[in-house]
């Protein structure tokens, strides 16, 4: 998806899960969170994501990209002359370095905290080139500007981690946002993530049940 241009990848995984992607993927950069995020969620994950992009990007360039790992590929959209939405296949490489433009990385981009990207959902999205919104899954992140206001993801939140940090970041005064011109498309997944914390939730309620604890 990078059209053979050299980049750092690094897949963050669980500690418990470190063995199991060094045999099957032993070619590719691996970061393992601390045990104790083991028996935590998706927030606890974000937070240790960016107390290792704090340590890896320099001062003069605090930007860095997380991207799910549901995420499958991306598409591009089109304004049309007749106001129509139109959009085909493109790669990450071509996202990316539409925000590497020289004049916007040293210019604008510093004012924005977050930009992320509109959800493919089978229809075309917004008119609108951008919005002031919130955003997940993929996010291009100003590190330098979440830090001065000491913002980070709350390691304790099991879902919904997004929806808080978006909203505290907000409540900074910050912007955060959204780019309609390029969408991603993302495949569910029935394990990982938030979908291992409602399964979990699942037995801890049928459990419950069962012992008489839950009652109609």
């Amino acid at each position: 998806t990078m059209d053979g241009h050299a980049y750092m990848q690094i897949v963050c995984v669980r500690d418990c899960e470190l063995k199991s992607y060094e045999t099957h993927w032993p070619n590719i950069v691996l970061f393992a969170f601390p045990k104790a995020a083991d028996l935590k969620g998706v927030g606890a994950a974000r937070f240790y994501i960016q107390l290792l992009a704090r340590k890896l990007c320099p001062h003069m360039f605090p930007f860095y990209v997380v991207v799910d790992d549901n995420v499958l590929l991306w598409r591009h959209m089109v304004l049309t002359s007749s106001g129509r939405i139109k959009g085909g296949r493109t790669s990450w490489w071509q996202v990316f370095s539409h925000f590497l433009c020289t004049d916007f990385v040293l210019g604008e981009m510093a004012r924005f905290a977050m930009i992320g990207f509109y959800k493919w959902n089978g229809h075309a999205g917004a008119l609108e080139a951008f919005r002031r919104t919130h955003v997940t899954s993929a996010v291009i992140f100003n590190g330098r500007l979440l830090e001065e206001k000491g913002l980070y993801y709350d390691p304790d939140i099991h879902v919904w981690e997004d929806l808080d940090f978006n909203l505290r970041v907000n409540q900074a005064g910050l912007v955060i946002c959204k780019c309609y011109r390029f969408a991603m498309h993302k495949v569910h997944m029935l394990t990982g993530g938030c979908a291992d914390y409602h399964q979990h939730q699942e037995q801890l309620a049928a459990d419950s049940s069962r012992d008489g604890r839950v009652h109609d």
